[in-house]
């Protein structure tokens, strides 16, 4: 059985949906991904770069 929430404690921190803070002064929503990825300076390109890319975002619904 799935449960939707508005808020999750993980590792503890406190996240809560961005519909939820609406309101709110302080605000937890906001995550950041780093990603390791491959990129080409061009199509001719053989010989890819890698490095790090970030992923900003808002938790917009928390299922368990």
């Amino acid at each position: 059985k799935a449960t939707r929430l508005n808020g999750y404690i993980i590792n503890g921190t406190r996240y809560h949906t961005k519909s939820c803070e609406l309101r709110r002064k302080t605000q937890n929503s906001g995550v950041m991904v780093k990603a390791k990825t491959s990129s080409y300076a061009s199509a001719k390109d053989i010989n890819p770069v890698e490095g790090d890319v970030a992923y900003y975002g808002y938790v917009t619904d928390i299922i368990e």
